[in-house]
C-alpha cells in the first residue's frame, strides 16, 4: 500500500514497515544500486538485519549487503547475511549502522566509530525503549534526528538518525512554484534555469491534488547534481502560506530531506508499505495480464489489471506459453518498442501463443497472439486459430501453435524443403527445434543439429534414434562450422535454421553450401543492425528472415 507516513513522530508500526520506511528514505535521498547494512548484536535482544534483508530485496535494481557483529553463532538468521566476530571498525562504507541503546544511553566509543564507517550522510538506526530512552538519550552533534518511528503492540522505538556531513549550501535557493493554474508551464522555464546554474532549487506545490511534483524530483534527482533539488508538497490548508526563510519551513528545510511532506498537521513522505495481512484476496474476475516491473528482472513479473472487459472478450485463456521472445523481452535484450507505439500498448507485450476455450462457442482452442497472450482473456482470435484435439489437454495445446507455425513457415511457404537436402538446425532441444527436426526427419533431409550440454545431446539421441552423434554440434560456439565442413566433405548443407546470434550467426552463414538457404528465426541481431558482409552472397545463397508474428497482421 502507498500511504503517507508522519516522521514525528510516526503513528506505530510493524518493525518490518519501520525499516522499510528507513530503507526508502535513505534511497529517495541518494543515488545507490547497492545498500550496505550493519547490525551490531544486542545480546538478548532480536535482530533485525533480516527485515533489511526484505525491504531492500523488494526494491528493483537494488541488492544488499548484510552483515551482523556477533561473537554467538546464530542459526535463524538469513543465509544472505554475514556474521562476523569483528569490531564496528573493520566495516567501511556503510549506509545502514544499526544499534541498541535501550538504556537511554549511545556508547561513545561506538557513535565515534560509526562516524569512520558510515558513507557521507549514512544512517544510524537506534533502537530504544520507549518508557525511558528516550527522554534520556542525547543526540549526537554529528547527527540529526530524520524520523521517529514507534514499534506497535511493544515499548520500542527506532530512530532515524543522519550523519550530517561535510558538503553545506551557502547559496540561497531558488524557489519555484508548480501551480496547476499556470497553464503556460512557466514555472519549466525557472526549473530548467535553475538546475542548468546549478544552484540550490526549491520546488513546492501548495495544495495541488495533481501536480506531479514528487515523481518529478525524484526523476530530476537522478541526473547529475540532482541532489541540489528538493521538493515541498504542502497538502494541508491549515499549513501557513510558503516562505523557505520562515522557521516552519527553514527548520524541516535544514533536515536536507530531498521529498518533503506537509499532511494532517505533521511533517512526512509517502511510502509503500505492506498489505494488512487480513485483507481478503478475491479470486480474479476481470482482465488481467503479466509483465515485468523491471525490465531485466525476470523475478518481478507480476500480474497487472488490464483494459479489457470480460462480456467484450470471445476468448478465456486456460494457459499461456512463455517462449524464447517473451524472454528477450522481460530482459531488455528485445525492445519493447518493436511491438507498440505508445507506453501503454509496450506494457501488454508478453504472450504469443495461449489454449482456452472460445465462450461463443464453447470449443476447447489453441491460437496465436501479436503480443498480450499472458493474461486472461483475448477480445477476438488470429486466423490462426485451431481446435484442440479430444486427446490433448489445453496444457499441451499451449505449447504447439508458435513453434509448428514457424516451422511450417519456413519449410513450406518461404523455403521448399525436400527429400536428399541437408539441413542444419540450431538449438534442437528447444521447442522449434524439436518440431524442426521431427518434420526435416519426416521429409528425409539429413539433419544436422546442435545443444549446449552432454544431457541434451543424449536426449536428442534417446528422442530422434535417426539423428548421427556425429552430426550433433555444441550452440554454445563456433564448433558446429568445423562439424558441418568435416561431415559434409566441405559442401556445406542446403538449408539453416538458425536462432543463434553474433559470431554464431556469421559462422552459421558460413556453413551453406552453393545456392544455400539461410532461415533466420531469432530477432537479437536484426534488433541490433548486425552487419552480414555481402561476400556470403558469392555462393548465391538466399537469406530469408522467418517472422511467424507476422502472419497475424499479414494480408490473405
Amino acid at each position: 500500500r502507498y500511504q503517507f507516513v508522519s516522521h514525528f513522530p510516526a503513528p506505530a508500526v510493524s518493525i518490518q514497515d519501520a525499516v522499510r520506511i528507513c530503507v526508502q528514505l535513505a534511497l529517495e535521498n541518494s543515488k545507490v544500486l547497492k545498500i550496505k547494512a550493519v547490525e551490531l548484536d544486542t545480546h538478548g535482544h532480536f535482530p533485525i538485519i533480516e527485515n533489511f534483508v526484505e525491504a531492500i530485496e523488494d526494491l528493483p535494481l537494488i541488492t544488499g549487503d548484510y552483515v551482523f557483529l556477533s561473537n554467538q553463532v546464530l542459526e535463524d538468521i538469513p543465509k544472505v547475511v554475514h556474521v562476523e566476530d569483528a569490531k564496528l571498525l573493520t566495516q567501511k562504507n556503510c549506509h545502514f549502522i544499526i544499534i541498541s541503546a535501550l538504556c537511554g544511553e549511545l556508547n561513545e566509543l561506538v557513535l565515534t566509530q560509526t562516524s569512520k564507517s558510515l558513507v557521507e550522510r549514512g544512517y544510524l538506526v537506534v533502537r530504544i525503549n520507549n518508557s525511558s530512552g528516550k527522554i534520556n538519550l542525547k543526540i549526537p552533534d554529528d547527527f540529526k534526528m530524520v524520523a521517529d518511528l514507534p514499534i506497535e503492540n511493544t515499548d520500542e522505538i527506532i530512530l532515524l538518525l543522519q550523519c550530517r556531513g561535510s558538503k553545506k549550501f551557502s547559496l540561497e535557493p531558488t524557489v519555484v512554484e508548480i501551480s496547476g493554474s499556470d497553464k503556460e508551464f512557466t514555472w519549466l522555464i525557472q526549473l530548467k534555469q535553475s538546475v542548468n546554474n546549478k544552484t540550490p532549487t526549491v520546488v513546492y506545490a501548495y495544495n495541488e491534488k495533481l501536480n506531479g511534483l514528487i515523481g518529478l524530483v525524484n526523476c530530476l534527482r537522478k541526473e547529475p547534481d540532482g541532489q541540489l533539488i528538493t521538493c515541498f508538497f504542502i497538502n494541508d490548508k491549515s499549513a501557513p502560506a510558503f516562505n523557505i526563510n520562515a522557521p516552519f519551513y527553514a527548520a524541516q528545510y535544514a533536515l536536507g530531506l530531498a521529498v518533503n511532506v506537509y499532511q494532517n498537521g505533521k511533517w512526512g513522505s509517502y511510502r509503500h508499505l505492506l498489505l494488512n495481512s487480513d485483507i481478503q484476496i478475491a479470486p480474479r474476475k476481470n482482465h488481467v495480464y503479466g509483465n515485468v516491473l523491471q525490465r531485466g528482472d525476470l523475478s518481478s513479473l507480476r500480474w497487472f489489471e488490464g483494459p479489457l472487459k470480460p462480456e467484450d472478450c470471445d476468448i478465456k485463456i486456460a494457459y499461456s506459453s512463455v517462449n524464447f521472445r517473451d524472454i528477450m523481452l522481460a530482459t531488455g535484450r528485445l525492445a519493447v518498442e518493436l511491438y507498440g507505439d505508445s507506453r501503454l500498448d509496450q506494457s501488454c507485450v508478453l504472450g504469443f501463443e495461449y489454449s482456452g476455450i472460445h465462450m461463443k462457442t464453447g470449443h476447447r482452442i489453441m491460437s496465436m497472439v501479436v503480443k498480450g497472450g499472458v493474461g486472461s482473456y483475448v477480445e477476438k482470435p488470429s486466423r490462426l486459430i485451431w481446435d484442440v484435439p479430444d486427446n490433448w489437454s489445453l496444457k499441451d495445446a499451449a505449447t504447439v501453435p508458435v513453434v509448428y507455425i514457424t516451422v511450417y513457415y519456413a519449410f513450406f511457404m518461404i523455403s521448399d524443403i525436400r527429400k536428399g537436402k541437408s539441413i542444419l538446425i540450431h538449438a534442437g532441444t528447444g521447442g522449434i527445434g524439436l518440431a524442426a527436426i521431427r518434420v526435416a526427419l519426416a521429409y528425409n533431409l539429413e539433419v544436422f543439429t546442435t545443444c549446449s550440454t552432454s544431457q541434451k545431446k543424449q536426449f536428442l539421441l534417446e528422442t530422434f534414434p535417426q539423428l548421427k552423434e556425429n552430426h550433433i554440434g555444441n550452440s554454445r560456439d563456433t564448433s558446429f562450422e568445423r562439424m558441418i565442413i568435416r561431415e559434409t566433405e566441405g559442401k556445406g548443407v542446403d538449408f539453416v535454421l538458425n536462432s543463434l546470434s553474433e559470431d554464431k550467426l556469421l559462422a552459421s552463414v558460413r556453413c551453406l553450401g552453393i545456392t544455400g538457404h539461410f532461415l533466420e528465426i531469432g530477432k537479437f541481431d536484426m534488433a541490433n543492425d548486425t552487419k552480414l558482409g555481402m561476400s556470403c552472397f558469392l555462393k548465391e545463397i538466399k537469406f530469408n528472415a522467418v517472422l511467424a508474428d507476422r502472419l497475424l497482421i499479414a494480408s490473405d
